[in-house]
């Protein structure tokens, strides 16, 4: 998890420095689970799409521990339950 959350601090860095980068936030599984989720906020997919191909980031993926599979997908925001 150390060299993940160092990875993903370094991306992070790279990612806030590209237009249209709102926020990111990193989740993890409780108890045992390996899974991490990154939720990332862009103004526009196309801001998204270009950061993602930035030749530099594409190169900090490969630092990510050996096994590592990223799925990247685009989602909206479809509904938002709030309590008064």
């Amino acid at each position: 998890m150390t060299l993940v959350l160092a990875v993903w601090e370094k991306d992070g860095h790279l990612m806030k420095s590209q237009p249209g980068f709102l926020h990111a936030q990193l989740h993890k599984g409780i108890d045992n689970s390996n899974l991490i989720l990154n939720i990332a906020t862009w103004e526009s997919v196309e801001a998204l799409r270009n950061a993602y191909q930035q030749e530099i980031f594409q190169k900090t993926l490969e630092e990510y521990p050996k096994g590592t599979i990223i799925y990247q997908h685009i989602v909206q925001k479809v509904a938002v339950l709030r309590f008064h």
